[in-house]
């Protein structure tokens, strides 16, 4: 028979397992963070890339704007230059995270067009080249690389030349065409 002997005994097995409570919460703490980029910015130029006027000769010629001088060479048989329209490189500002490397990819050739009837159809600039602005004085791109300065909304600027090819007696009239410059983080 089952009686109240076996409950007791039940009773007294279960009351005698050793019970395991926690008396105090632990915790443990976790780190976190994260790294955050400055999306690279190239401005729109201050200046554009303008050749002035050039004069024809007999002969094809060229028209080079230097980066880093700002300043043009002409050069063949009969061609020269005029002063009357300004020269200049173009100017642009480069933004982005602090004494980070970044590329500039500068276009193999730009068109120069004229819609005055009766004028070259078109003109070549290519040998696009750029310099950027570094401590005080301006230093050529070199394999397209540059670095910003390592300071908080790090910009530098950047100018941007290249080489006109005038052919030989070509016709008058204003020449104009674009070219993109793309920056990127290395």
């Amino acid at each position: 028979m089952r009686g109240p002997r076996a409950l007791l005994s039940a009773m007294l097995v279960l009351g005698s397992v050793p019970g395991f409570a926690q008396s105090t919460a632990t915790s443990s703490a976790i780190s976190a963070g994260t790294h955050i980029f400055v999306p690279i910015t190239l401005t729109a130029p201050t200046t554009t890339l303008q050749f002035g006027d050039v004069f024809p000769g007999t002969a094809s010629g060229t028209v080079v704007m230097n980066p880093l001088t700002n300043l043009r060479t002409v050069s063949g048989t009969g061609v020269s230059g005029g002063s009357i329209n300004p020269v200049s490189c173009a100017s642009l500002t480069v933004g982005g995270r602090r004494a980070a490397s970044f590329s500039v990819a500068l276009p193999s050739t730009a068109t120069l067009t004229s819609t005055q009837s009766g004028t070259t159809p078109s003109l070549t600039v290519n040998s696009f080249t750029g310099a950027t602005y570094i401590g005080s004085t301006w230093t050529a791109l070199v394999s397209g690389s540059s670095t910003l300065p390592d300071s908080v909304g790090a910009t530098i600027a950047l100018r941007v030349g290249g080489t006109l090819t005038v052919p030989a007696n070509t016709l008058d009239g204003d020449y104009n065409g674009t070219f993109q410059v793309t920056v990127t983080y290395n």
